[in-house]
């Protein structure tokens, strides 16, 4: 090949090339603004929105929104971090969990965990509100309710006088039935056998949502 042939081949490259750029430059993007180089903002990949709100949670817990748990026992933990863990990953299905990079299984086996433990805490708080039914004198299914709440922050630690004290039961509670019917559940080895295991494994959920929470902070800090 001469070098007139070559240098014609390479300025026909060249015009091929900028032809193709220009009209990569009139291009219309979906938003109606021009292509810059050929490329629309839209081209990228769109950002992984399960991904932005695991750090959301990680680095700023308190500002997600919480709905109310549907468990009364739940709504009286302070620690409410694995909550707010969960309400992030319940409307996501497990492929879409499982995709996010070296933590999905983690994550997953989270979701699971969570979903298991709020089935039975609502199991076991059915399971004295129909005791409580068998051991008060009211009828109506709303003061049993006010019982069950009772035991379950005597349960949680609270004591009598604390109760009295605080905002936490209403005016209508009758303290002495309160606390009668508190000491009858109490004494009742099947549900004390139920109630601990609900609290070991509220803490391996405390525990795995701390892990979880700091594996997601190194893993955006290592990206940025």
């Amino acid at each position: 090949m001469t070098k007139r042939h070559q240098l014609f081949l390479a300025l026909t490259i060249i015009g091929l090339l900028l032809a193709g750029e220009a009209a990569a430059q009139d291009r219309t993007c979906p938003d109606g603004g021009k292509a810059y180089f050929g490329y629309c903002p839209t081209d990228r990949p769109a950002p992984n929105v399960l991904q932005q709100q695991l750090e959301q949670w990680a680095f700023y817990p308190r500002e997600v929104a919480l709905k109310t748990a549907p468990d009364r026992l739940e709504q009286l933990y302070t620690n409410r971090d694995p909550q707010g863990l969960y309400e992030i990953l319940a409307p996501y299905d497990r492929t879409t969990i499982l995709a996010t990079p070296s933590l999905g299984v983690a994550l997953q086996d989270f979701k699971d965990a969570y979903y298991a433990f709020r089935q039975n805490e609502i199991a076991f708080e059915d399971q004295i509100f129909e005791k409580t039914g068998s051991l008060v004198t009211a009828r109506m299914a709303d003061g049993w309710r006010e019982e069950v709440n009772y035991y379950l922050l005597r349960a949680n630690g609270n004591s009598a006088d604390q109760l009295k004290k605080g905002p936490q039961i209403t005016l209508y509670l009758q303290m002495d039935e309160a606390e009668r019917v508190f000491g009858l559940l109490n004494a009742d080895a099947a549900l004390n056998g139920q109630r601990a295991a609900i609290f070991i494994q509220r803490g391996k959920i405390e525990t795995a949502s701390a892990k979880m929470s700091q594996q997601i902070k190194a893993a955006a800090t290592a990206s940025r």
